[in-house]
């Protein structure tokens, strides 16, 4: 022991541990660093990643990896189905939902940590457990618009609507997000506003313009009910464009349409559309003017009175019961027989009313006799006569004057010439022709003159 103490005592000694000294201090040095480097200070690294995360850079470029270090101008890119979350500082996270992009840029050192995240797609989360220090800076950058904080929890949103605007969709969980307005080619308009705790507002931005979006009453902070908004950042925007819409829409409505019409008795209604498909409705006041028609309650017949009112066709009302006088018409049936008629009496036939069962009675004429046909002619060829005949039914007998029959004369065959001049005569020559009656046999001369 004593010799290792005249050792170090010595010139030699000295510098001996002088150095080991000098080495023993870097040693530690370089073991603090390496310390400090694994708990990320000042520093940029993947801390957890779920499915597909490209970076490119000068010195990645690649799939991420947990415990991979990211460096200013590094390219990152969260495809579908993907999340990502950096530790930057060891006090700094981003969580990056799927279907996002940004770039950073970074400053580290020892005496300062400027980080900016330039999102131009898709939804990610800043969470930023300590304060920054004095000469620190932590901003969220996007085509409209810039976010700068000092310690809190906020989201940001890029969505590209179907109007050619791009949105940025801020909100504010805890802490002050200071938001700067410029328009998508990167002038600054001068508009800006704080946002804290629980609130959130919608920029949208082209070339020319950069503004919060207004909702009812012009509001442009809001207070999000969550329950009532899509989980999806790209999602939530859309439902607050629409409803920003809406809120601010001034309906144009068309014509009045009827959906019902008013009665005498019942109001009506109506409605118009506006082209957003809102609809107004309104009350068409019952008329009380009644269609009024004649109902018949009973018939008037032959004997007696009948009924009618009026009554309203839409709402039932009903007034003036009135008569109607008995038609004294019968409704009569078909005519039946009573008593057949003959030839020698008249019949009786009778039709009944089929309402009040009154009933009518008329002669049938008697029926014309059944002749037999004529009976013998008592009349000769040179006297009249009589014919008769007989009912076959009553036995009447009926009896016919009648003329002479007149001759029916044949030639018997018998004749001779008869020469007039040759007797003396002044007539022409004849031929004379003995006839008889084939019926009484009566005979007669005829002369027929020969030239």
């Amino acid at each position: 022991m004593g010799k290792i103490k005249e050792f170090l005592l010595s010139k030699k000694g000295k510098i001996i541990a002088v150095c080991a000294a000098a080495v023993i201090l870097i040693a530690i040095g370089i073991l603090i660093a390496v310390i400090l480097g694994k708990k990320g200070y000042r520093s940029i690294a993947v801390e957890d990643v779920k499915g597909n995360v490209n970076v490119v850079g000068e010195k990645n470029n690649g799939q991420a990896y947990i415990g991979e270090r990211l460096y200013s101008g590094d390219d990152v890119s969260v495809l579908s189905e993907s999340e990502l979350t950096l530790c930057m500082d060891n006090d700094k996270y981003l969580y990056a939902g799927e279907d996002t992009h940004f770039v950073i840029e970074s400053v580290s050192s020892k005496k300062e940590s400027r980080i900016k995240i330039l999102l131009d797609q898709g939804s990610e989360l800043n969470e930023l457990t300590q304060k920054l220090g004095i000469n620190d800076t932590y901003d969220v950058d996007t085509p409209n618009a810039t976010m700068s904080v000092r310690g809190t929890v906020f989201r940001v949103t890029v969505y590209y609507g179907d109007d050619g605007f791009v949105y940025t969709l801020v909100e504010v969980t805890e802490g002050v997000v200071n938001v700067k307005l410029k328009t998508t080619d990167g002038v600054y308009n001068g508009t800006e506003k704080d946002l804290h705790a629980g609130e959130s507002a919608l920029i949208r931005a082209n070339e020319e313009i950069s503004e919060f979006v207004t909702f009812k009453d012009g509001e442009t902070v809001l207070m999000l009910d969550y329950d009532s908004l899509p989980k999806d950042g790209n999602a939530r925007v859309e439902a607050l464009i629409k409803k920003s819409i809406e809120d601010n829409h001034v309906h144009s409505f068309g014509e009045w349409i009827i959906v019902k019409d008013a009665t005498c008795g019942e109001d009506g209604e109506k409605k118009r559309v506006c082209e957003c498909g809102e609809e107004e409705t309104e009350t068409v006041k019952a008329t009380g003017e009644h269609t009024w028609e004649e109902v018949i309650d009973s018939d008037p017949t032959c004997a007696e009175d009948g009924h009618k009112h009026q009554e309203c066709s839409v709402c039932g009302a009903k007034q003036s019961d009135e008569i109607i006088e008995a038609t004294g018409k019968h409704t009569w049936g078909n005519w039946t027989t009573v008593k057949n008629p003959t030839c020698t009496e008249e019949g009786s036939e009778k039709h009944v009313c089929s309402v009040c069962q009154k009933e009518e009675t008329r002669t049938v004429a008697k029926l014309e006799h059944n002749w037999t046909d004529w009976g013998d002619n008592t009349a000769s060829c040179e006297n009249g006569g009589t014919m008769t005949r007989v009912c076959r039914d009553c036995g009447e007998k009926e009896s016919m004057s009648t003329g002479p029959l007149g001759h029916r004369w044949e030639r018997t065959g018998r004749s001779y010439y008869n020469q007039a001049g040759a007797i003396g005569g002044t007539g022409p020559d004849t031929m004379e022709y003995e006839e008889k009656c084939s019926i009484c046999g009566k005979t007669q001369w005829v002369s027929v003159p020969i030239n």
